[in-house]
């Protein structure tokens, strides 16, 4: 049975909540600090060949593949109702939001490092797993886990049970409404999307959802973790901050639906990447943030 090859670590239906009218974005090659010629489909972006199939006795597969599948497909019809106009998110759909960012969060090849290193410091319970052997269900020996968390294979199926992981421990379901959704008015709907997409502001807890952080839905919309804040005014500054923070911190490339307003933030960008200017950014983009 032939298995999948083009992997998306950002999937294809989030990214077209990015594109143009014309179903394709604009395109800039952070490696060749230039703005694509032509514009791409989702298809075209965000993937790497192979980046979740792996051998396992003797034999190529891509289940890691099918898990992230099922996990999008859980995700996928909220987020049309999300960058469809006027609709209100419901209480229970608030996890599958926050789980696909966590998931994408951790799943991205920038956080590669960090993951890895997270997940071969987790105990089993915090991964949700345990080996029994066949017969009389003791528990597998050490030796044994440690060469299981070194597998590729598993330290990637690993990244959807971090993001569980953080929801659990941070009692998520007691704190929806620290989560705020915000629609930017049609005429300023230019979010840029990149391969690191999750901003946040100071990481001082290692558990992603204990953090203040900004993380782009679609071109128009916007969603908040507050962190036991409020959030004042939007305004037009707020958001071209927050597209340069998504720009410096992408590593390879980063898309949006107009070429001119990518390419504005690119050169914009160049002033603020640096680590005094990317501080004041961030001071912009969560001065917004303020305490009850």
């Amino acid at each position: 049975m032939s298995i999948s090859k083009r992997h998306h670590f950002i999937p294809k239906f989030f990214i077209k909540g990015f594109t143009g009218s014309d179903g394709k974005l604009a395109v800039f090659n952070k490696t060749k600090n230039q703005l694509e010629s032509k514009r791409k489909s989702p298809k075209q972006i965000f993937y790497e060949w192979n980046r979740n199939t792996f051998e396992i006795n003797g034999e190529e597969t891509d289940y890691v593949e099918s898990l992230y599948q099922f996990s999008e497909d859980q995700f996928a019809p909220i987020h049309k109702k999300i960058i469809s106009n006027n609709y209100k998110i419901q209480t229970e759909e608030f996890f599958p939001i926050i789980h696909f960012l966590g998931i994408c969060h951790y799943r991205v090849p920038s956080q590669d490092e960090r993951a890895e290193n997270r997940i071969k410091k987790s105990t089993n319970d915090e991964l949700f797993f345990k080996i029994l052997k066949k017969g009389n269900n003791e528990e597998a020996s050490k030796d044994l886990y440690e060469r299981i968390r070194d597998d590729a294979s598993f330290i990637e199926s690993s990244k959807m049970m971090l993001a569980v992981s953080d929801f659990i421990k941070a009692d998520l379901p007691s704190n929806f409404s620290d989560w705020k959704i915000y629609e930017a008015a049609t005429n300023v709907r230019l979010h840029i999307i990149g391969d690191n997409p999750v901003i946040l502001n100071t990481e001082k807890d290692p558990n992603l959802y204990k953090n203040e952080l900004v993380f782009p839905l679609s071109n128009g919309k916007t969603l908040y973790h507050v962190n036991g804040k409020s959030i004042k005014e939007i305004t037009p500054e707020h958001r071209v901050c927050a597209d340069i923070l998504m720009f410096i911190q992408s590593e390879k490339y980063v898309c949006g639906p107009d070429k001119n307003y990518l390419g504005t933030i690119a050169r914009i960008s160049k002033n603020y990447n640096t680590p005094n200017g990317i501080k004041s950014l961030k001071e912009k983009v969560f001065e917004i943030f303020r305490e009850n």
